[in-house]
């Protein structure tokens, strides 16, 4: 056996990076990752709970290349809790990251990894696959940010990857749901735009803040196709968290999150200017993120670092309802995602989440945007699936869910 399984250590990051990028070439959203995106995004990266664990990530290399990698990691309890009040106890571990170059697959490498990888999280009292982007290191979980390939939410795998899913589903993980990634194409002249952006107007509502009036394997890694996996990432999926999800850190409704009654997604409270949507008023902001429920003039959780827009509804004082997408930019100039898209169940089959995804992707429009992709649930959230389609996406790619 030429190869062998070493802990991650910052010697190996130059050859990591290589064989990121020679491993996920190809996938959808792929983006040349080097050195310092990997330093940034992963090897330094802190919440207020979780930080890198380099016995963690563990490397399979062959001399001074690397091969393969899994990354596992543990939950903190407080986080499980969070999540899960029924919770009874113990931490969890997951996985979050397998991949073996397609050379040194079927030999036994993938397995290697992933028994290497079960050892570490020996103690924990549950492991699973984070294919709902529960983990800090491979999504967007606390803000927007392009994830390295995959979905506008974080690493997938391929539905059809039969050869990574029989490898999960051998040590006993299955998939949770289906995703499904739909894209629609925006208008591109400087004309267009502008009549895009004024073609669906908000109501105007009084500025605050930064706010336009007016305007995977529980990895959702990917496993490649041969007897070893090629790749575990991680899909948000979907997935709505709660507030205080991780303490500390920043809460997050995952895009279209939870449809309820009509063809509306998720759910949002707040107050702008009334309209025929049940009294609702609307405002686009752009430089936090609202929380909902809450009243705008609080701020957000967030302060994006890419190009972002929410287009908000505001009832009764809080947020209601709101749709906020962000530019990809290392994908190129151009190319957006929904982050989120969401509208409180008490103000659902009114319209409001149609206007706001409307308003959203005109502004997204004005500011040079070409296209726009987004993940749903088809079997846990249909309505939301039906609002892009009347929107006029398109289905481009399904995931498998962890």
């Amino acid at each position: 056996m030429s190869w062998r399984i070493d802990p991650y250590s910052d010697a190996r990051l130059p050859a990591l990076a290589v064989w990121w990028n020679e491993a996920f070439r190809g996938m959808r959203n792929y983006w040349p990752v080097g050195p310092e995106a990997l330093r940034t995004r992963i090897i330094e990266r802190r919440t207020a709970v979780e930080s890198f664990d380099p016995s963690g990530l563990l490397l399979a290399v062959d001399g001074d290349r690397v091969v393969g990698a899994i990354h596992a990691g543990i939950q903190p309890e407080s986080v499980s809790r969070a999540l899960d009040p029924a919770w009874e106890g113990g931490t969890r571990g997951w996985v979050a990251l397998l991949c073996v170059l397609p050379g040194w697959r079927r030999r036994g490498v993938g397995g290697a990894l992933w028994d290497r990888a079960r050892a570490c999280l020996a103690g924990c009292r549950e492991v699973f696959v984070d294919g709902q982007g529960l983990g800090p290191y491979y999504g967007n979980s606390d803000g927007p940010a392009t994830p390295f390939f995959g979905t506008p939410e974080g690493l997938s795998l391929p539905a059809e990857d039969g050869v990574t899913r029989a490898f999960l589903e051998r040590r006993g993980h299955r998939p949770q749901a289906l995703g499904r990634t739909y894209e629609k194409l925006l208008c591109v002249g400087p004309s267009e735009a502008a009549r895009a952006r004024e073609s669906t107007p908000l109501p105007a509502a009084a500025p605050t803040g930064d706010t336009d009036a007016g305007s995977g394997m529980s990895p959702n890694a990917t496993l490649g196709k041969g007897a070893e996996p090629g790749a575990v990432p991680r899909v948000s999926a979907n997935a709505t968290v709660g507030k205080g999800a991780e303490p500390g850190a920043v809460p997050r409704v995952s895009a279209n999150a939870t449809v309820g009654k009509g063809a509306e997604p998720g759910a949002v409270p707040g107050s702008a200017r009334p309209n025929a949507a049940g009294g609702a008023e609307f405002a686009l902001v752009t430089g936090f993120l609202p929380e909902l429920g809450r009243p705008i003039a609080e701020g957000g959780i967030f302060r994006p670092a890419h190009p972002f827009v929410a287009a908000i509804a505001v009832g009764d004082g809080v947020t209601v309802g709101l749709a906020a997408a962000y530019e990809m930019t290392e994908l190129g100039r151009g190319h957006w995602g929904v982050y989120q898209l969401v509208v409180e169940e008490a103000w659902q089959g009114q319209g409001l989440g149609r206007m706001l995804l409307a308003r959203a992707l005109a502004e997204a429009t004005a500011r040079g945007g070409r296209s726009c992709e987004a993940l749903t649930l088809p079997e846990r959230s249909p309505g939301a699936a039906r609002l892009y389609e009347a929107a006029g996406f398109a289905a481009v790619a399904e995931w498998a869910v962890y």
